[in-house]
């Protein structure tokens, strides 16, 4: 009996021996380290024909400065992904109370994305678009094509569309409505004369473009119906 108490004696010895063995490790260890938010990249367009210039902050950094129409920043690959606060403050200017327009947006990791600014009827209004996964391979399925997407920030045309050839053309892309935008659309490779025209058939205007193979595009009407312009943005360069 008394051989029996020694044998679990020491057993329990043993095993509280190694029970504190292990929380002693668990307190030396370090705490591992937090893992890196994730980030974007973003790029940013000024639409909005008239105002002045601005400065775009987001959160408490000046991102861009002097921002005016038909302005268009390279892509900023160092966006970090998630709920961001976005103001246009006049150009030049640390205050950022002072800001013209201010909204929360929310930045998808791995994303290349584009933030359009423009006249949503008569006030600073955003129009984010997403071009692809920055860590995806998209080219295999273009092949030897191209992608063209029509973004309609025009205050004037609703809706519209990008044709070939004629105005009275095959269409390329849309109809798109007014402060909205289309998916990527392949086009084969190749020079074109393109047309914007409205739904109803009206020509807005055209351009002479080349699209090379394996690049995505976006075609950002601006402006009004008077006077509308188009911006050609290549958004995958090889």
């Amino acid at each position: 009996m008394q051989q029996k108490l020694i044998r679990k004696a020491g057993l329990l010895g043993i095993i509280l021996t190694a029970v504190g063995v292990y929380l002693a490790g668990c307190v030396d260890e370090p705490n591992p380290p937090a893992p890196p938010r994730m980030e974007c990249s973003v790029r940013f367009v000024v639409a909005f024909e008239g105002k002045p210039a601005v400065d775009i902050w987001l959160d408490g950094d000046k991102i861009v400065s002097n921002a005016t129409y038909k302005s268009v920043s390279a892509y900023d690959a160092k966006i970090k992904a998630g709920n961001r606060f976005v103001r246009l403050v006049p150009a030049g200017s640390s205050d950022t109370s002072q800001a013209v327009y201010r909204r929360l947006v929310t930045f998808r990791s791995f994303m290349k994305m584009t933030a359009v600014f423009f006249d949503g009827d008569g006030d600073w209004a955003l129009l984010l678009t997403q071009e692809r996964f920055t860590y995806a391979d998209e080219w295999t399925a273009l092949g030897d094509s191209s992608s063209v997407k029509l973004i309609n920030v025009n205050s004037g045309a609703n809706p519209i569309k990008l044709v070939k050839e004629t105005a009275s053309g095959p269409t390329v892309v849309g109809p798109v409505g007014v402060f909205t935008l289309s998916p990527y659309t392949p086009v084969i490779q190749g020079a074109y004369k393109f047309f914007i025209v409205t739904a109803t058939g009206d020509e807005m205007k055209t351009l002479d473009f080349t699209l090379e193979p394996k690049k995505r595009y976006s075609f950002i009407v601006v402006g009004t119906l008077a006077s509308p312009e188009v911006l050609t943005l290549v958004d995958d360069p090889v």
